[in-house]
């Protein structure tokens, strides 16, 4: 049996006039304010417990997974300024009720050391620009339209990546986008990781992890990306 639930209530506020954005003080001051209040709890029969950053499958001698967390996320995006925004949007997931260690892996909370911990990060971070059918976005960020990457936002918070994107819609019924990633941060992680650390692996059926191309080697990667000895 397995009881699963995500609610919250999602809202937008725009503040002042944003036609009348001619200093940088209007701009600061004028912004967008976005912001999600959410709520999330499961319970799950199984022994399976599949935690994040693990290679295999942990069989507890713990029948059931469960957690129970609030949180959600806060963002602002300034108004334009010569066509140009600066926004930041931070998520968290903070527990709430029972989330013992030993009924981990479903993915609500922190799990990297074993239990299942709050977490809080910048998941978005970016500058943009945008002019007449071009739009330019520099930094973390959602990537909602990008259908090569995706949210996975069925937990607490979604998946957000850094990188650069370009958009151009000049015609008519016909988009044309770019981008450029370099990390992603997991949906219930407070860091970036590189991406080919994040996104070249996949799980196999009994747990394991399979490579989609290449090979990798954890030791290769540190904080700041690829350190082997195959780096051009």
């Amino acid at each position: 049996m397995a009881q699963e639930g995500v609610d919250g209530s999602e809202g937008v506020a725009v503040l002042g006039n944003l036609s009348e954005i001619n200093t940088i003080s209007h701009a600061l001051t004028r912004g967008t304010f976005k912001g999600l209040l959410r709520y999330s709890g499961q319970h799950r029969d199984s022994n399976l417990h599949m935690v994040q950053d693990s290679n295999t499958a942990d069989i507890s001698n713990e029948k059931k997974q469960q957690y129970s967390t609030i949180g959600g996320y806060l963002g602002y995006e300034t108004a334009p300024f010569y066509n140009t925004s600066i926004g930041a949007t931070v998520y968290t997931s903070q527990p709430v009720g029972n989330n013992p260690s030993n009924r981990k892996g479903l993915g609500g909370l922190d799990e990297r050391d074993g239990d299942q911990d709050s977490y809080t990060v910048w998941g978005e971070a970016y500058i943009k620009f945008e002019q007449e059918g071009h739009r330019i976005k520099v930094g973390r960020q959602e990537m909602p339209d990008y259908k090569f990457v995706s949210l996975s936002d069925v937990r607490m918070t979604p998946i957000t990546h850094q990188g650069a994107i370009y958009e151009n819609t000049l015609l008519d019924d016909w988009q044309f986008n770019a981008a450029y990633i370099s990390k992603m941060k997991e949906r219930n992680a407070d860091e970036f990781i590189d991406m080919a650390k994040g996104a070249r692996l996949k799980e196999g059926g009994n747990g394991s992890r399979k490579m989609i191309r290449g090979s990798y080697d954890p030791s290769d990667y540190d904080s700041d990306g690829y350190t082997g000895d195959k780096k051009e």
